[in-house]
């Protein structure tokens, strides 16, 4: 995403028109507002870690969702108007996902829904 380095992520948000690196090339989206991960023991370092600190060089990037794939948990970063990352984790199933930067709420319950753990 920055510079020649290319991450995916589980699904990507982007509002407006979608710019792409070219016009050939509609896999690799330059301008999305909410990324989402699902993430597994495998890729956790590299989700936390690698991924994100790429994606925050991404402008127009207001949201990183990454959701655990063993329990219920989430972590929510959001770009406050500083520029800053603001986290906010949940383990409660009855607890909202407020995706703002998408102008959409999600209870973590929706998320999980018919995953048994």
């Amino acid at each position: 995403m920055s510079g020649q380095a290319f991450t995916y992520p589980a699904l990507a948000v982007v509002c407006g028109n979608p710019e792409f690196r070219a016009a050939e090339e509609t896999d690799t989206l330059l301008n999305p507002t909410l990324l989402i991960e699902v993430t597994y023991a495998s890729t956790t370092s590299y989700d936390y870690v690698d991924k994100f600190m790429l994606y925050r060089q991404v402008p127009s990037l207001q949201q990183y969702l990454m959701i655990d794939s063993t329990t219920v948990y989430a972590e929510l970063y959001t770009r406050d108007e500083l520029n800053r990352w603001v986290l906010t984790e949940t383990r409660d199933p009855a607890a909202v996902l407020d995706l703002g930067s998408i102008g959409c709420a999600v209870p973590l319950a929706e998320v999980y829904a018919g995953v048994g753990f």
